[in-house]
Parts: C-alpha cells; sequence; structure tokens
C-alpha cells in the first residue's frame, strides 16, 4: 500500500492538489495523510505547551475540525483502495513535513503551489520551494492551482546529461509512462555548443534505460532553465515535468529560480520532483 502525504491549508489550491492527487490514485491501495500545521508561541517556562496554552487548544481545536471537515468531503467518494489519517502539528510547516515522511514511510509527497504572487506574475509558494528542496527522501509533486486530472499524455523530462540516472530514480517516470502510455520529452538546455563525452555517455545511457518507449529529445539554447521548461511544456502542451535532482547538479540551479522575482515560472503543469542521492 502506498503512503501518501496530503499537506493542506485549506486553501483553494491545497484542496484540488488533494482531489488530483485522489484521481491520479484512485486505481491504487493507498493510504493518506492529511497534515496541516499551526504555529503557536509560547513561553519557554512553561512545562507544556500542549497541556496549558489556550492559544495552543484553539488552534490545535480549528484544525483538528477542518481536517474532519475535509476527511469527511473525501469518504464521500468512497473508493475502497484509499483510507485516511488526519494530523495536527505545533510546528513549523517544513519541520513538520519532514517528520512525517520519517514517522509514516511516506513514498510520495502531493501538494499545491499556492504561488506567491510577483512582480512579474505567480510562482511557486515558498512552502513548495521549501518541500522541493529540503524534502529528499520521497517524490514530490507539486500541483498548480487551475490544474485537473486528466491523464499524462506528454511527460517532459529536463536533463543536463552532466549526471547518469539509476534505475530507482527513473521507476517512477517509467511507471507513469507505461501506465498512461505516455510519450516522454528529454529536455536539453545547453550551456555550451557541444556535450562533452561524459555527457554524451549519459545521453547514451538514457536511451537505453528509456528502450520500449515513446521517447524524442530537444534542446534549447540561452534561456533560463526555469524559463526553458516552462516554455518547452507549453509549446508541447506538456502534461507533467519530471525534474530528477542531486544536490550538486546543473539542474538544482532551476529549483534556485524558483525563488527569484525576475523569473516569471508560472506552471500550467505538475512538476514530480524526484532526488537522487549522490
Amino acid at each position: 500500500m502506498k503512503r501518501v502525504l496530503l499537506p493542506t491549508d485549506f486553501s483553494e489550491s491545497a484542496w484540488n492538489a488533494i482531489h488530483y492527487g485522489l484521481k491520479l490514485l484512485k486505481d491504487e491501495e493507498c493510504h493518506f495523510c492529511l497534515l496541516n500545521t499551526f504555529d503557536v508561541l509560547y513561553a519557554s517556562n512553561l512545562v507544556s505547551a500542549n497541556q496549558v496554552s489556550p492559544a495552543f487548544d484553539t488552534a490545535m481545536s480549528v484544525s483538528q475540525a477542518s481536517l474532519k471537515e475535509t476527511l469527511h468531503k473525501l469518504e464521500l467518494l468512497e473508493n475502497p483502495n484509499h483510507s485516511f489519517e488526519i494530523i495536527s502539528r505545533n510546528n513549523f510547516f517544513l519541520d513538520a513535513v519532514k517528520d512525517v515522511v520519517e514517522e509514516k514511510n511516506i513514498e510520495l509527497i502531493i501538494m499545491g503551489t499556492k504561488g506567491s504572487r510577483n512582480n512579474k506574475g505567480v510562482g511557486f509558494g515558498s512552502n513548495a520551494v521549501l518541500v522541493i528542496e529540503k524534502v529528499t527522501k520521497c517524490p514530490v509533486l507539486v500541483i498548480p492551482k487551475k490544474s485537473k486530472f486528466y491523464g499524462f499524455k506528454e511527460v517532459i523530462l529536463p536533463s543536463s546529461y552532466e549526471e547518469a540516472y539509476t534505475d530507482d530514480s527513473l521507476k517512477p517516470i517509467k511507471d507513469i509512462i507505461t501506465r498512461y502510455q505516455s510519450n516522454i520529452r528529454i529536455l536539453h538546455i545547453r550551456e555550451k555548443d557541444e556535450l562533452s563525452e561524459e555527457q554524451k555517455a549519459n545521453k547514451f545511457a538514457l536511451e537505453d534505460q528509456l528502450e520500449g518507449l515513446h521517447y524524442t529529445f530537444h534542446a534549447l539554447s540561452n534561456i533560463d532553465p526555469a524559463m526553458g521548461i516552462k516554455c518547452f511544456t507549453e509549446s508541447m502542451q506538456g502534461d507533467l515535468v519530471a525534474l530528477i535532482s542531486k544536490e550538486h547538479s546543473f539542474w538544482s540551479r532551476f529549483k534556485e529560480s524558483l525563488t527569484i522575482k525576475s523569473v516569471n515560472y508560472h506552471p500550467k503543469a505538475p512538476l514530480l520532483v524526484i532526488h537522487q542521492a549522490s
């Protein structure tokens, strides 16, 4: 049974991500953990904030009530493949997510973007960026606010060819492609005119790993990675962008660019981030 974390702040964006995730996984046996966090400060000399803080009691009551309301709506869908639990945590969002991933052996996180508006448009919210960057033990699927699930006809896989992919890293992507008979479009954003020998070897290895699947190679030049991915995905009517990330890889700059206000990365397709160990 797949164990999936669904963080929620009860916003429209969070609900859309939850609904997207349940449709995506409707035929799989899954246990969903709905997580809501709040941050109640309390005096350091209190023995137990959970027992003596009225602010904590109020915040916990609101969180639990809202989670139960969300759970009720999900149970009305009556999918026998799905079970749920609700979790309220008095903690910073990222710390709570990391804790639950460890405690519940989470295999996938599905969350909304809740885009933060800037002077160029709407991009990823700070919580989504934090999870993409800092939670490396399981894949993260980030769902734009207006995305609806209709399957995956076109999957975009950006690659620098600087690192060889492990079979474990590619498996979630290959599973999607096989299930939905997707086309996979491998996008390389060139920094130099020619690939190095190592990049050529890694590209050939990727071809071997994708044997039997429908794939094509593409390249762009002289463009910011995030903007290049956005433009290419829109031109190909991409249904999903899958990003395999290593901490010090070229594509880590994609994540960095999500936080730069001058980069108008307004995603229309969901983003699947898979962390590959160094």
